[in-house]
């Protein structure tokens, strides 16, 4: 019978009583070896880092539901600025691809939607990017899609 002094322990015990783990090395041979600790002190450090974690979570309850609410904020908001991008592709799809004015083909960050009349603008397209399609759409109709310069100049123009 083979017998290995635990490392935590201190005691002599039998192999059966170490646990076995596996590990390949650079050339990707597999190996297989026995631990150095025994499996009751593993239980027992698995234990006791448990109760410890159990501490904190009670010591830090509000600490750890504002960092999951905090999390659940930043995951809306990676998912709305993800419906933004596809909204305005769409929105640029749906008007031609094509500043109006100089005719130039942009990638999307370049362009603007200008409105042909203030008056009749119910709201920014910016601001209707997250809504549904159709309310996107009926806005869009009452737009041109410039390049960013062309509508500096046409602003600059008006006034």
């Amino acid at each position: 019978m083979k017998i290995r002094i635990c490392k935590i322990c201190k005691e002599e015990k039998p192999i059966e009583g170490f646990g076995f783990f596996t590990y390949k090395t650079v050339d990707g041979v597999v190996h297989t070896s026995i631990r150095w600790t025994c499996k009751e002190c593993i239980y027992a450090k698995q234990m006791k880092h448990e109760e410890t974690q159990i501490a904190y979570r009670d010591a830090n309850k509000e600490k750890i539901a504002l960092y999951y609410k905090n999390k659940e904020i930043k995951k809306n908001t990676i998912q709305t600025k993800i419906r933004w991008r596809n909204n305005k592709k769409m929105a640029i799809k749906y008007l031609g691809r094509i500043c109006m004015d100089c005719k130039g083909i942009f990638p999307d960050c370049v362009f603007d939607f200008h409105h042909r009349d203030p008056l009749m603008k119910t709201a920014t397209i910016g601001s209707l990017i997250t809504h549904s399609w159709e309310k996107i759409k009926i806005e869009l109709d009452k737009c041109d899609l410039l390049c960013a310069n062309c509508h500096r100049i046409r602003h600059h123009a008006k006034a």
